[in-house]
C-alpha cells in the first residue's frame, strides 16, 4: 500500500486493483458494473444503479489507515470451501454506497485477493488507501443497515471527530 502515492494497477470508480488479470465493464443505462478476475479471485462491482438507499453510517463498522476512515457492511457465504464475501461501504462525500462482491476457492485466496484490492478514500487535501483486508468484521445478517425512508437522514451520518 502506498502513503505517499498510489500504486494501482488499475483504477475502477473508488477502488484501487493491484493484481486483477481482466476488468470489463458492463453498462446497461441505468446500471453498470464491473467483473474483475484476479489470478485467484473473481468479483463484481456495481458502478451505478437505480437501486440506491442511504446506508446507516452510524451503525456500520469502520476501517482506517493512517487516519481515513471508510464505514462498511461485510457479510460472508461459504459453499463447499468456497467463499464469497459481499462488502457495501460509504462515507459522505465521494466513496457512497459501494457494493463490491469477491469469490475465491478457499479462505487464503480470499485474504490474498482482500489485500490487492483497496477503497479510496479522502483524507485532507490527499486520498488514502484503505485494504478491503482491513474490514474485519463479518456480519450474520445478509443486508446492510439502510437509514429509514421518508425520514431525516441525518440520524444515519458518522459522528464527526
Amino acid at each position: 500500500m502506498a502513503t505517499s502515492g498510489l500504486d494501482c494497477l488499475v483504477l475502477v470508480a473508488n477502488l484501487c486493483l493491484h493484481s486483477v488479470t481482466t476488468v470489463e465493464i458492463h453498462d446497461s443505462g441505468l446500471g453498470a458494473r464491473a467483473e474483475i478476475r484476479g489470478h485467484d479471485f473473481e468479483g463484481d462491482i456495481v458502478l451505478r444503479s437505480d437501486n440506491i438507499f442511504t446506508p446507516d453510517w452510524s451503525r456500520m463498522n469502520n476501517a482506517c489507515v493512517e487516519g481515513a476512515c471508510v464505514a462498511y457492511f461485510k457479510h460472508c457465504v461459504t459453499s463447499d470451501g468456497a467463499i464469497t464475501c459481499d462488502y457495501h461501504f460509504s462515507q459522505p462525500g465521494e466513496t457512497q454506497n459501494t457494493l463490491v462482491s469477491i469469490s475465491a476457492k478457499n479462505g487464503s485466496e480470499l485474504q490474498s485477493a482482500e489485500e490487492s484490492i483497496g477503497v479510496l478514500t479522502r483524507s485532507g487535501w490527499t486520498f488514502k488507501e484503505v485494504p478491503l483486508s482491513t474490514f474485519t468484521k463479518v456480519s450474520d445478517e445478509a443486508t446492510p443497515p439502510y437509514c429509514k425512508h421518508r425520514v431525516p437522514q441525518s440520524a444515519c451520518w458518522p459522528a464527526v471527530k
